[in-house]
């Protein structure tokens, strides 16, 4: 499989659908397209954010996405740090290596921006995911959640 790592088209409203879909892989669709379309937008002119999505290029389609922040770290090196959120990879694409790739692109784009390390945001039912993440280096650290 030819994997093409890009940007969402808010212009391209089956790229849309089709991003808008993958995340009820992970949790669920968004609710207001016009909110998504601004969200994505915002995000794609950032330069301390990358909202990447891996396509088939041979299909056409959106198999996998998750977002790489990049920001300013006060301790130590004073180096910035990343968090890494929403990874997910299309059901029909499991067990692919679209995962694995993804991760070696965005963790790319944080080198490229002096990034020190990375976090990773994962649900804690996600196991099969969360063996990919020790395989790539990832350590388990305690973390917590609160929904304002």
């Amino acid at each position: 499989m030819n994997l093409i790592f890009r940007k969402v088209n808010p212009d391209d409203p089956k790229d849309m659908q089709q991003f808008n879909e993958l995340m009820d892989d992970i949790s669920e669709r968004a609710f207001d397209p016009e909110r998504l379309d601004a969200l994505i937008r915002d995000i794609n002119v950032r330069e301390d954010q990358y909202l990447l999505v891996a396509q088939d290029a041979d299909a056409g389609v959106i198999c996998g996405s998750l977002i790489g922040v990049a920001f300013s770290d006060f301790c130590g090196l004073c180096a910035p740090v990343m968090v890494i959120e929403n990874v997910v990879t299309h059901h029909d694409y499991r067990r692919m290596g679209v995962a694995r790739a993804m991760m070696n692109e965005i963790e790319e784009w944080g080198r490229k921006r002096g990034v020190r390390y990375a976090t990773l945001c994962s649900a804690m039912k996600r196991t099969e995911a969360h063996q990919m993440y020790e395989n790539l280096g990832y350590e388990k650290v305690m973390g917590f959640k609160k929904y304002l």
